[in-house]
């Protein structure tokens, strides 16, 4: 339009009376109300697009909104605003989203209410299909003790020099790996990136930022690392907070940095089992009042140097990674549909770069990072009705079973920790029991089954409380614990064989339940004396049938349905048993903190997160660009997540309550002067700057091998892409803790 303006105001008459012919013909083609206007003269500003204009614009080919999977919306706006950014492009997106108001499971469209930014978080821009990286990202952002680690990352990292051994820098393993030298730079780089992004979310005035495509690169490209990085190490490395010497790279503002405080130690507690004499009852754990940092491990030395008077944040970062590095990661991300495995490589790449405080009994390492969540667990052995010798277990985690049933998280967690067979058809058995409990416990619920060599995704409900007490699974807490688990147990036992004949009176392979498909048998049988009739009036053989079958069938039809009313009251009894007989064990208790969310099936899908702001009293859902409350009415979506099958919670994260105010903390803005511009709109100030962009003096271990910078490798549509390498990944295995 910016073109047609200029052609308007030409001084020759001609050359406005064809554009705006053609104008004309392009409006009448495509119906367009839009160019319509234009050319009556309306302000645009007030224009609203109609939804086939908007598709047309956002480069969607099918005739309506309806026929688009919903899942795939979120990937569409991003993609527009990325390849033609701009206000058609908005009005496009907010038309779209005006049409798909009301639709079931659509998140609610208030991304038009305004709020003042110091007040509200922002949103993150995906790349096309990083949905669950942002998810993750705002979690991390959100959790103040994670967030502080990444801010003053430079007071966690472990000191590398040219003369730190390449083969086994630290003998300390990180998720049971040990770590090399170009593993440990490569750490330190991705928190290096992450700590960029959190200073933008906090100091930019916009409403969604758009993460780098260095930090994407190394989310999805395990153990990906610069090639040269170790070879540019000097005796004196620079600070993490000086990003390694690149004059373009984002530090805080020294203000803001002193008003964040430096992360410190949470420790893994162990279990207490007297109360500490609060009045609201709670159990604290050992070390959870976040004590000053331990001294590091005996050999290491930290970098904790206090940055100088950092220079204010800048738009934008150059990209060290080349266009086919961003190409594996985002064919990567495609591929990847756990958020856990994603959230298990960020953690673990964090981790190797940090300063060792010590080591488990099996050498992994122990840091800031990993006290905030790891789980000490002991697993006891039962043969021939006899208790064992208990083995210790250490997670990050715990890994619930894939839902095969309607069920809610503490008959999960139940399973999860109680007496269970070691083997079918085995006098072997065994249960786990808590023994440390972090102040943040996360529970991961796979959703993928695997049969008969198919894959699909499990849509079951899982339901989950906003308050949850572990004390029934920890036997150190009190000495009625174990007695009371062992109890339950039995009645457990008989509850899972009550449901199993519950499910094989009711369930068919029809549309229809078990005593239904009996009943209507009886009454087809039934109707067979009327066609018996008529047949033989007609001269051919009667069907031969039992006169008394329909009576038998209808009478055990009833049977069932009286049977199925005494398994749930048996099974509904047994249950309020079991939770009144742990009643009393109150005293470990953990409010939800987040949850995220999948739609979609097992190859593909949307994610997105829910987070409680526990100082405001809300909710609020972080979908990519757009963060949006969750009224209070509607809390009940989070918890029950009945209102779309396809909307299944696949992670959760609780926190002690008494820290819940003090960890999880998603309001933290201090956003700068929004720089305004007469003539052109902050996203096509943005992509302008990026086009004159040359980036200045980079450092020799970024640099191509001439030392010079193809411009085409800098900008491509938005994204920068830098010259650099990346080395070959190393496969990490999943390891439990």
């Amino acid at each position: 339009m910016a073109k047609l303006r200029d052609a308007q105001v030409d001084d020759n008459k001609n050359h406005e009376q064809t554009g705006r012919r053609a104008v004309e013909i392009i409006a009448n083609d495509r119906n367009s109300d839009y160019l319509k206007a234009w050319l009556a003269g309306a302000d645009l500003n007030d224009m609203t697009m109609g939804v086939d204009e908007a598709l047309r614009v956002l480069g969607v080919e099918q005739g309506n909104v309806n026929s688009v999977d919903d899942t795939l919306w979120p990937a569409i706006f991003s993609n527009a605003r990325e390849s033609k950014a701009g206000q058609q492009t908005e009005r496009a997106i907010a038309a779209i989203q005006k049409a798909l108001e009301g639709k079931t499971g659509m998140p609610s469209r208030n991304t038009d209410v305004e709020h003042a930014p110091e007040t509200w978080p922002v949103g993150l821009t995906s790349h096309g299909n990083t949905c669950y990286l942002n998810s993750l990202l705002q979690y991390y952002f959100s959790i103040k003790p994670i967030r502080d680690i990444v801010l003053n990352y430079h007071m966690h990292r472990m000191e590398i020099t040219s003369k730190t051994p390449s083969m086994k820098p630290k003998p300390e393993r990180v998720g049971q790996l040990e770590m090399s030298k170009q593993e440990i730079i490569g750490g330190q780089k991705f928190a290096d990136e992450l700590k960029h992004l959190f200073e933008r979310m906090i100091k930019d005035p916009e409403k969604s930022v758009r993460p780098e495509q260095d930090l994407v690169c190394r989310a999805f490209l395990k153990e990906a690392q610069i090639q040269g990085d170790e070879d540019a190490i000097e005796e004196n490395p620079p600070l993490a907070s000086e990003h390694d010497g690149n004059v373009d790279d984002v530090r805080h503002d020294a203000d803001a940095a002193a008003s964040i405080p430096s992360s410190a130690t949470v420790s893994s507690a162990t279990l207490q089992a007297s109360v500490n004499g609060e009045a609201d009852g709670d159990v604290h754990m050992q070390g959870s009042e976040m004590p000053p940092t331990p001294p590091a491990s005996p050999g290491h030395k930290p970098l904790n140097k206090e940055p100088e008077n950092p220079p204010p944040l800048p738009p934008r970062r150059f990209s060290t990674t080349t266009s086919d590095t961003l190409k594996e990661a985002e064919a990567k991300a495609k591929q990847q549909q756990d958020v856990t495995e994603v959230h298990d490589g960020i953690t673990q790449r964090l981790r190797a770069g940090m300063l060792p405080l010590g080591s488990d009994p099996r050498g992994e390492q122990n840091d800031e990072l990993r006290n905030l969540y790891a789980l000490s667990l002991s697993e006891t052995a039962v043969v021939n009705d006899v208790p064992q010798k208990s083995a210790q277990l250490y997670d990050s985690s715990i890994q619930l079973n894939v839902p095969t049933d309607d069920t809610d998280l503490y008959t999960e967690l139940d399973r999860y920790f109680d007496l269970s067979q070691v083997a079918e058809g085995s006098a072997n058995f065994q249960y786990k029991t808590i023994v440390g409990l972090p102040p943040l416990v996360q529970i991961t619920m796979p959703r993928n089954l695997y049969q008969n060599g198919d894959v699909s995704k499990s849509e079951k409900r899982i339901r989950l409380f906003d308050e949850l007490y572990l004390d029934r699974y920890c036997d150190g807490i009190d000495p009625g614990v174990l007695p009371t688990r062992r109890k339950a147990w039995g009645w457990r036992k008989r509850v899972q064989e009550l449901r199993k004949e519950q499910k094989g009176l009711r369930d068919t392979t029809m549309d229809i339940n078990g005593p239904d498909a009996v009943a209507e048998s009886a009454k087809f049988i039934a109707s067979l004396e009327e066609v018996n009739a008529d047949l033989v009036e007609i001269g051919e053989s009667p069907i031969d049938t039992d006169s008394e079958l329909s009576a038998a069938l209808l009478a055990d039809a009833n049977f069932q349905v009286e049977r199925l009313k005494s398994l749930e009251e048996q099974i509904t009894k047994l249950m309020s048993e079991i939770d009144g007989a742990f009643a009393e064990f109150n005293k470990l208790k953990y409010r939800l903190a987040a949850v995220f969310f999948h739609r979609g099936n097992h190859g593909h899908g949307h994610y997105w997160v829910c987070i409680h702001d526990f100082k405001n009293n809300m909710w609020r859902r972080y979908n990519d660009e757009t963060v949006t409350e969750v009224a209070a009415t509607d809390v009940w979506e989070i918890l029950e997540s009945i209102k779309n099958p396809s909307d299944t919670p696949t992670f959760a994260v609780y926190v002690q309550d008494h820290l819940k105010e003090q960890y999880v903390d998603p309001v933290c803005r201090d956003p700068e002067q929004k720089v305004q511009n007469a003539t052109t709109d902050v996203n096509e100030w943005q992509q302008e700057w990026q086009q004159d962009a040359v980036m200045p003096d980079a450092p020799p271990s970024l640099a191509p091998a001439d030392g010079t910078v193809n411009p085409q490798d800098t900008v491509n549509d938005g994204n920068l892409d830098a010259v650099g390498d990346w080395d070959a990944k190393r496969p990490v295995p999943d390891v439990k803790w």
